[in-house]
């Protein structure tokens, strides 16, 4: 054998060999890679499992401190309106009852005024919650559709608000995102006054508490009225 021969024989047995154990090694690279991709993998899937249960964790302690937020705020406003109640069934004069609603009904919503009627005119008793040069004034009853249909309707009407009524009195034009409602106040079946209220408007069909609360207190001021002036008139009978 010519010595080019054996150089190209040794050379083709090398060539085998770093073949050989560049299969080896690669496949011992493949198996190594593989496992850490396993075990990053792992190690991924254990790192989210422990970041969603912090996070279902923190969830649920941020609704349980809302839930207890919502009982003790349903709480307060329990306590705020049994004690308007009680003011007035402590009252004992038609102007003491007036007192006592407008008084409760401050504390109910954001803005309130309540309007006694004289004939065909509107009277105001009471207001707050208005900016300086927008609170109601001594108004007629003819003064806006509205105002007609719940002194002569009986029943509570809806204020929308509506940037394009620049008719309707000022006192009766609700802000973005609020609305108002007048209720009327009946006794004997005659409309003696009309309390304006105003607050966040209604999201989802649901009643805001501010518009049910009002609603109490003004149908047990009526109430109320109605037995004072009972009261007044058998004492003024019996003398």
């Amino acid at each position: 054998m010519s010595p080019e021969e054996r150089i190209r024989e040794a050379i083709e047995a090398f060539v085998a060999r770093a073949r050989q154990d560049l299969d080896v090694q690669g496949q011992s690279l493949a198996l190594e890679v593989s496992n850490a991709v396993r075990e990053q993998r792992v190690l991924a899937q254990a790192e989210l499992e422990r970041a969603m249960g912090s996070e279902r964790g923190r969830r649920e302690s941020e609704l349980d401190a809302l839930k207890a937020k919502s009982k003790r705020d349903q709480a307060v406003a329990l306590g705020r309106l049994l004690a308007t109640v009680r003011e007035l069934d402590s009252a004992i004069s038609l102007r003491g009852t007036l007192e006592a609603l407008a008084a409760g009904a401050r504390t109910e919503a954001p803005r309130t005024a309540l309007l006694l009627v004289d004939g065909r005119m509107l009277r105001v008793f009471g207001a707050s919650g208005y900016p300086a040069g927008q609170g109601p004034t001594d108004v007629s009853v003819e003064a806006d559709s509205l105002l007609v249909r719940a002194v002569e309707g009986r029943a509570p009407v809806e204020v929308p608000s509506d940037p394009s009524a620049l008719t309707r009195p000022l006192f009766l034009r609700p802000g973005s995102g609020q609305a108002g409602r007048l209720m009327p106040l009946a006794v004997g079946g005659n409309v003696v006054a009309v309390l304006y209220s105003e607050g966040p408007e209604s999201r989802d069909g649901q009643a805001e508490v501010w518009i049910e609360a009002i609603e109490i207190l003004v149908r047990h001021a009526a109430l109320r009225l109605e037995n004072v002036t009972s009261i007044r008139t058998v004492e003024a009978l019996t003398k």
